[in-house]
């Protein structure tokens, strides 16, 4: 118990550099930070100096709402500038969505390894009943604790990040970019040129046949080969 007790602060303290780094890096405001997460700007100074942790949710609305890229804050890397987001979102509902969500599979990975709620609650430094509240979306779970628990239960952590709302949407288009960034120039200028684009679409088409289809298709060019 005193041994997970000490992960999680230093994941505690780990997460409030990354987002004091991240704050920097962005140019914002303790005061604009704070709005992004929903909480005071003396709790999130508090997340800051590792004396107290955001939930998964309020980190995912921190970052979109920063442009930060999501995996910063799980890596050991400081970040370059970036210019924060100037769109408005509706960050306090995407927070309260996530923390269902989020929640909902914590209860769902529990009951696949037939764990009861105390079992996971003492480990992660919870009492029961703040893990079922939990699990039924009433509260948040910090994310250093968040990653415990996803570690109880044998998932990866970016298998609770979102995956298809708002937030999922513009780290996969981080993703994209970040892996079309690694390719080399002329793949890019390739990609990039307008006239290329039907190769493209037959790569696409391609890789979505299935194996049988494929080999029928490599066997026809060969018979016409020949």
């Amino acid at each position: 118990m005193e041994k997970e007790q000490q992960r999680i602060m230093l994941r505690q303290r780990k997460l409030g550099i990354l987002l004091y780094d991240a704050r920097l890096a962005a140019g914002a405001s303790t005061d604009t930070c704070a709005r992004l997460m929903g909480v005071t700007p003396e709790e999130y100074t508090r997340f800051e100096d590792g004396l107290d942790s955001p939930s998964l949710p309020q980190v995912e609305t921190f970052a979109y709402g920063l442009n930060i890229p999501l995996s910063h804050f799980t890596g050991n890397q400081a970040l370059s500038t970036n210019a924060p987001r100037a769109d408005d979102v509706k960050l306090d509902l995407i927070r309260t969505l996530r923390q269902k969500i989020i929640g909902a599979r914590i209860m769902q990975e529990r009951g696949r390894l037939n764990l009861a709620t105390a079992d996971i609650a003492l480990i992660a430094g919870l009492t029961e009943d703040e893990l079922v509240n939990a699990e039924a979306g009433y509260v948040p779970i910090s994310f250093p604790r968040l990653q415990l628990i996803a570690e109880l239960l044998d998932i990866p952590i970016d298998s609770l990040y979102d995956q298809q709302g708002i937030i999922g949407q513009w780290r996969k288009q981080q993703e994209r970019d970040t892996t079309f960034a690694a390719l080399s120039p002329e793949l890019q200028d390739f990609i990039c040129n307008p006239v290329n684009l039907p190769y493209l679409d037959l790569a696409v088409r391609l890789s979505e046949m299935d194996a049988q289809k494929l080999r029928s298709i490599a066997e026809s060019i060969l018979e016409i080969t020949y």
